[in-house]
């Protein structure tokens, strides 16, 4: 692709989207040295959003007056030495499940969920509080139902992977993974049920959390009870900095799980050897057909850990097929019934095969009645 990141433009370097990462500290170290500020940041970001967009679909709403709004205030604030935090400035895309004040929910649907957002969700709020510049919301499979990241509504588009735009980039939280991926921002946000933020975390080279059910309050998302919203970013430590922030106790109407959630603790630095960590792992799964292509990069890392002195545990998870059905039953019938709501207000979903077929698990549909 012709556009170059906008980090990597300001650097001088000439690589394009997804050849060379970038993190939390490029930004903050750039804006306290004074070589680069917030404003220089979101002019270039939004720049070549536009260019990159068109090609890869990543972003389905963005803010530009809002951004540049952001920009200068964070800029003001490095200008007079008052950073919020060490996340100050660094810009970050919400998914379409995340309401963001005075913007409209769409959830990978053609039409609006809801009207305009009267405030953020608590992730957002919280992102905001640390200076952070939100960006806007990116694009993502209608409803989340989808291993694949695709998305055929034609206010979403299909979204690319940035290594290879012939390729996606992996259930629903697609776009989360591809802007991070693409170099133009070093952190989003993704939501999980069965794989929304691992999958694109893969598929995209970067690292995902799939946190435990209540340790992110869910105030102001629609993902749905099987699901959490996770960070995503190029490396483990920019992760835990945004799960940092987004985790903890919410004690608003909403975010009732994350309430008996202990405390969130995240190391001052990283380990300087795996000795004394226990790894559970259960190869029946990684052996049962499994390409080579996937299970030896695996492996590789597998030994990598065991040389670094952690203990392999090797152990069978129980009822494997009991759990895989039951999650599907509890997340597709939650998105049924959304979905069967949505057709007796009239309003239409654009579908395809794998929504589909989910759906008529619980529905027992005729495939005819849902085109």
């Amino acid at each position: 692709m012709a556009a170059k990141v906008r980090l990597m433009k300001l650097k001088g370097t000439a690589k394009g989207p997804g050849l060379e990462s970038t993190t939390v500290d490029d930004y903050t170290t750039a804006y306290k040295s004074g070589k680069f500020s917030p404003i220089d940041i979101a002019e270039q970001l939004l720049k070549d959003l536009q260019i990159l967009n068109a090609k890869l679909n990543m972003i389905c709403e963005y803010f530009p007056d809002q951004v540049r709004a952001q920009a200068r205030a964070s800029a003001a604030r490095y200008a007079e030495g008052k950073a919020l935090g060490p996340l100050d400035g660094v810009p970050i895309a919400m998914k379409d499940q995340l309401d963001i004040e005075g913007h409209r929910r769409r959830n990978g649907l053609e039409f609006c969920e809801s009207g305009a957002a009267v405030e953020d969700c608590t992730i957002t709020a919280r992102c905001r509080a640390q200076g952070m510049i939100i960006v806007g919301v990116t694009n993502m499979h209608p409803k989340g139902m989808s291993c694949f990241g695709s998305n055929i509504s034609a206010d979403h588009g299909m979204c690319r992977n940035p290594f290879n735009d012939k390729f996606y980039c992996g259930a629903s939280s697609s776009g989360a993974g591809a802007i991070v991926a693409s170099g133009i921002m070093p952190l989003a946000v993704g939501t999980d049920g069965g794989g929304s933020v691992r999958i694109p975390a893969g598929y995209c080279n970067l690292v995902g959390l799939f946190p435990s059910i209540g340790r992110v309050p869910q105030r102001g998302t629609s993902s749905g009870t099987c699901s959490a919203a996770g960070p995503m970013a190029h490396t483990p430590q920019d992760c835990a900095r945004l799960y940092a922030v987004m985790a903890g106790t919410d004690y608003q109407v909403g975010s009732e799980q994350s309430r008996i959630q202990p405390e969130v603790t995240i190391p001052k630095t990283l380990l300087k050897s795996l000795v004394g960590l226990k790894v559970g792992i259960d190869q029946s799964w990684n052996q049962a057909g499994v390409p080579d292509a996937l299970f030896n990069p695996f492996q590789k890392r597998l030994n990598w850990m065991i040389d670094q002195g952690a203990e392999i545990v090797h152990f069978i998870m129980p009822e494997k097929d009991v759990v895989y059905a039951a999650h599907l039953m509890c997340f597709s019938n939650e998105i049924a019934s959304d979905v069967i709501r949505y057709q007796q207000q009239g309003k239409q979903v654009d579908y395809d095969v794998e929504m589909i077929s989910n759906i008529q698990v619980q529905t027992f549909q005729n495939p005819a009645q849902l085109s």
